[in-house]
């Protein structure tokens, strides 16, 4: 890992521990309607009002042509934090090399709002590709530890337009990405 991702990991450490500790005082009682001090424990669940899905379309092409497909599925814990899976599917040619390959892979997210509509967002994600540097040519996996954050506005009740700056504090010589910090734009719709 280089020197660079130090400050990264750190406040992402701090974040997460910050995010736990606010979780972490929920209290699971509340005032019962009938009696006013008597707590009623909460009911808590499943809700399938707090699914949603998503995802994002990447498409470029010149000397090096890339087609990217990655849904997303994920579950809103509260207000303010959700988490989730992503798919991806990436078709990329360089043109100059004669090479092609399809990737895929995914990996876990979470999403925390921190503003109206600002958040931060971190994703662990592996993707297999085949790389023609080795002899034969093999497959491997490259994993992505993406941190960043966006913005999404409102396209109705139940739906966003979402963009994104994400940066991957891991810098794998063997990235199918052209550039580190990417731009992610997509679409979040809730079920």
């Amino acid at each position: 890992m280089k020197p660079q991702g130090l400050p990264v990991i750190a406040f992402l450490s701090a974040f997460m521990l910050f995010s736990a500790t606010c979780l972490g005082q929920d209290d699971d009682y509340r005032p019962s309607p009938e009696s006013g001090t008597k707590p009623a424990k909460k009911t808590s669940g499943f809700s399938w009002d707090k699914v949603y899905m998503g995802g994002s379309l990447g498409l470029q092409f010149g000397s090096v042509t890339m087609v990217d497909i990655s849904p997303t599925l994920g579950y809103r814990i509260n207000e303010n934090l959700s988490a989730g899976l992503g798919l991806t599917y990436v078709y990329y040619e360089v043109s100059s090399l004669n090479y092609s390959t399809n990737v895929y892979g995914g990996g876990p997210f979470a999403r925390y709002v921190f503003a109206k509509n600002l958040f931060a967002h971190v994703e662990y994600q592996i993707l297999n590709a085949e790389y023609y540097s080795f002899y034969p040519p093999e497959r491997q996996d490259v994993h992505y530890f993406w941190v960043g954050g966006g913005f999404r506005r409102e396209l109705g009740r139940n739906a966003y337009l979402v963009l994104m700056g994400l940066y991957d504090i891991n810098e794998s010589d063997l990235s199918i990405y052209p550039t580190n910090p990417i731009i992610r734009a997509g679409v979040v719709v809730g079920l």
